[in-house]
């Protein structure tokens, strides 16, 4: 919830009341207590003999819990692709960071002015090591949550023509043109020696 006070004035009086203190919570909340009282007025034709000014700070005290949680992906993410992740217990309009094994920043966004969970999308960097892994949900600079972990399956190189080869493809296939090549060779010959006879 967001709360918006006015500053409080002193009292009035003779010696004027002390003023009221203001405090601020980042973005979500600000509050301010109330100002001292002031003296009493004086009688027309009387003097104060001692005045005591109250210039003591008024204070206000405001308690408020967050509970914020980052969900995992419900399924393996292939690395280079895109996920979406549940983040909730935010206060609302408040900036967030999404951070894969807590060092890259994936995505990042703000929570809706209404309040409630919001669907952050984020895409995992190519270069992710197959494996688990986990998001971890960053606020004002502090990590406020970590998700659990997750599944990301590496990406796999192709070829240039698109599809990867085996090391032993290659030679396998000269050997066969070569095999190839003799045994026409070998079967021209035993032709032409039939012919000979």
């Amino acid at each position: 919830m967001y709360l918006n006070f006015p500053v409080a004035q002193g009292g009035g009086g003779y010696a004027g009341g002390g003023g009221g203190s203001a405090m601020e919570g980042g973005s979500s909340l600000a509050a301010a207590g109330a100002g001292g009282g002031g003296s009493g007025f004086l009688r027309a034709g009387l003097t104060a003999s001692a005045v005591e000014p109250n210039t003591g700070a008024g204070s206000i005290t405001f308690t408020y819990t967050m509970d914020p949680s980052i969900s995992a992906p419900t399924a393996s993410v292939p690395a280079g692709s895109t996920a979406s992740t549940i983040i909730d217990g935010v206060a609302p309009s408040t900036a967030f960071s999404v951070l894969l094994d807590g060092t890259t920043v994936v995505a990042s966004g703000t929570t809706p002015v209404t309040g409630g969970p919001v669907t952050q999308s984020f895409t995992v960097p190519a270069d992710t090591s197959g494996g688990t892994h986990t998001l971890t949900l960053q606020v004002g600079g502090i990590r406020a949550a970590t998700s659990a972990a997750f599944t990301v399956t590496a990406a796999i190189a192709l070829a240039a023509t698109g599809v990867s080869t085996p090391w032993w493809v290659a030679p396998g296939v000269a050997m066969l043109i070569a095999v190839g090549t003799l045994l026409l060779w070998w079967t021209s010959r035993r032709s032409r020696a039939r012919l000979v006879r």
